[in-house]
């Protein structure tokens, strides 16, 4: 099985450059997809060989839209994978779930706040989410993927390696998180 992950930075200026990698790869991942919730269609459009699923923080029916779009994250797998998706509630990480033979690998796809300190406690607030979404799936192979916005000489880089070490290391006592592995 092979992945790539891939910050497009908008889908439909990088769409040359997804399909070359849908034909390289099995499970494609894409932040900054720049689409509206309206326009996440356009992801099924891309391969015939894929399935897709994606998530977008526009929405044209909650607010007016002025310049261009941002964020977004999307996931295209080839349709012999036996897969599931799955998204947080708040739609800021979708993920997947491979099944090979009798064991799955889940793989979250993140696309972090830029690094700056205006959005720090956001950032710190994605992270935990990540973390109880990591402590909810019910298998010891997790691995995020994405867009971290984070480098390691600065606060945000800090805490991201902080937080990798979270479930094996925080004290819980349960066997689930104590065999939990974060791989980045």
């Amino acid at each position: 099985m092979s992945v790539v992950t891939y910050n497009c930075r908008g889908l439909t200026a990088s769409l040359h450059d997804i399909e070359k990698l849908c034909a390289m790869y099995h499970i494609i991942f894409l932040q900054e997809t720049w689409l509206a919730k309206q326009t996440l269609d356009k992801l099924t459009d891309i391969s015939d060989n894929h399935f897709a699923c994606g998530t977008a923080e526009v929405d044209y029916t909650k607010s007016i839209t002025s310049g261009k779009l941002y964020g977004g994250t999307a996931i295209l797998w080839n349709k012999k994978l036996n897969v599931e998706t799955f998204v947080n509630q708040d739609q800021s990480t979708i993920g997947l779930e491979v099944c090979l033979d009798s064991n799955s690998l889940n793989v979250l796809n993140v696309y972090m706040p830029y690094c700056c300190y205006s959005s720090y406690d956001e950032y710190t607030n994605y992270l935990s989410k990540i973390s109880t979404l990591c402590d909810e799936i019910d298998s010891p192979n997790v691995f995020i993927v994405g867009d971290f916005n984070a480098f390691p000489n600065n606060n945000f880089g800090e805490l991201l390696i902080s937080v990798k070490d979270l479930p094996k290391n925080s004290g819980r006592t349960s066997k689930k998180a104590r065999n939990h592995g974060f791989h980045l």
